[in-house]
């Protein structure tokens, strides 16, 4: 009796099969509705994994391994202001500088903290050789870091560095011995130490080779700092000890030129002739452009008494580097043994000419070590620069001329005479502007 759906009103039965519907489409309808929440809960942890894993690769410095992740966390977030701060974090690992500014620029924009951004600004400024326009940013970063308490080595480093390529000495001496107190085991600290100790005049041998052995005791590592050890060291005639320091760094880089130049160099002291020729002839293959490997065979080969294959060498050296003295006085004492007076003559005059220069630029460095911050003597500098074949270098330092002392005219007239042989009107009309004229 109970199953007999004659018993139950027509009418009931109407309004039950309505309610069974209703039911089964909210079901349907809560199906739908937690499948496109299983779905946006899917897509969300794919695009944390993808972060995440973006995050840790660019922090472990693999920038090209990143680039998968990176793109499908920038697909899925194109507006994520985190994600285009480490797109730009991978572009500057990558070399990429002009796009990793504006990545940072992208990134500032759309929200990501201000000091993250000018951190990273300032870094990658230093890294790709605008030392004028990092400056100022790393010295706010410093102070900045000074009074939080919280160091940052990076930072140090590159204001360092900005400071001892621009000859502020004693600015970067504060800055190194900062950095140091912070960071007692920080080698790159002690480099930084060694370096400024380099570049002035009055610092022992025995003092610059503490240095860098400090350097290389924290940090076995350092082969910057065991490459200037070991030339301290064959420059102090200890050649054993050179030898070692260079057989250090060929285990791990094998067909390092410095380091082959230095174990030649030993050789030829040593009187290991064969050796000698072996350690140049690979540095002349692994680094076809650099004269020195070819002029260090030709004295070799002059050693000898062969003449005639010394001067073959001298000669592709001087193609190499036509500006180079050293090369052009070897050339003329080669000439000489062969009885080419009159080349050798040439020659001699070549070598008088261009130690003049190098007498030039000297005395001009000597005196921006003394007044880095000198705006006649900064334009000393990027004019004699821009004069002899190095345009880039002189154009950084005319720039920074006038970004420390905008009414320099001599200054400006030279940017004005660069631009205008470069073809730019624009900017040799706004430099002749800024020099007074109409």
């Amino acid at each position: 009796m109970g199953n007999d759906r004659s018993a139950i009103p027509a009418a009931s039965r109407k309004r039950a099969w309505r309610l069974g519907w209703r039911a089964a489409l909210a079901g349907v309808f809560a199906l739908v509705a937690l499948g496109g929440l299983g779905f946006k809960l899917w897509e969300a942890r794919a695009v944390h994994a993808a972060a995440r894993d973006a995050k840790r690769l660019i922090q472990a410095g693999a920038f090209q391994e990143a680039g998968a992740s990176l793109d499908r966390w920038l697909a899925a977030r194109p507006d994520d202001a985190e994600a285009r701060f480490f797109a730009a974090r991978r572009a500057i690992g990558l070399q990429r500088f002009d796009d990793g500014l504006r990545g940072l620029q992208s990134a500032r924009k759309l929200g990501y903290p201000a000091a993250a951004v000018d951190r990273e600004q300032g870094l990658v400024l230093a890294r790709a050789g605008r030392l004028a326009d990092a400056e100022p940013m790393l010295q706010k970063l410093f102070r900045q870091a000074g009074a939080t308490g919280k160091r940052d080595a990076e930072v140090d480093e590159a204001l360092a560095r900005c400071y001892i390529e621009t000859f502020q000495l004693r600015a970067a001496e504060a800055v190194v011995k900062q950095w140091i107190v912070d960071a007692p085991d920080d080698a790159r600290a002690y480099y930084w130490k060694a370096e400024i100790d380099r570049r002035r005049t009055d610092t022992t041998q025995d003092v610059l080779i503490a240095g860098y052995e400090q350097v290389v005791r924290l940090d076995p590592r350092h082969e910057k700092g065991r490459l200037a050890l070991a030339e301290l060291y064959l420059r102090t005639h200890r050649y054993d000890d050179a030898a070692s320091q260079y057989d250090i760094v060929r285990a791990s880089r094998p067909d390092d030129v410095e380091a082959l130049l230095g174990l030649g160099r030993v050789a030829v002291e040593r009187g290991e002739d064969d050796e000698a020729a072996r350690c140049f002839d690979r540095a002349a293959d692994v680094a076809p452009n650099d004269f020195r490997p070819l002029s260090e065979r030709g004295k070799l080969e002059m050693k000898r008494g062969r003449f005639q294959p010394a001067l073959g060498f001298f000669d592709r050296a001087v193609a190499l580097d036509a500006d180079e003295p050293e090369v052009h006085y070897q050339r003329s004492l080669v000439l000489t043994w062969l009885g080419r007076a009159d080349e050798a003559k040439k020659e001699t005059e070549e070598t008088t000419r261009l130690q003049k220069q190098k007498a030039e630029i000297d005395a001009i460095l000597d005196d921006l070590r003394k007044s880095p911050k000198d705006a006649s003597i900064q334009y000393a500098a990027a004019r004699w620069l821009i004069e002899h074949g190095h345009p880039d270098e002189g154009l950084r330092w005319a720039e920074k001329n006038v970004r420390e002392h905008p009414t320099h005219a001599e200054t400006h007239h030279l940017l004005a005479d660069y631009y205008q042989r470069r073809g730019d009107a624009g900017l040799a009309n706004f430099h002749k502007l800024q020099a007074g004229e109409r």
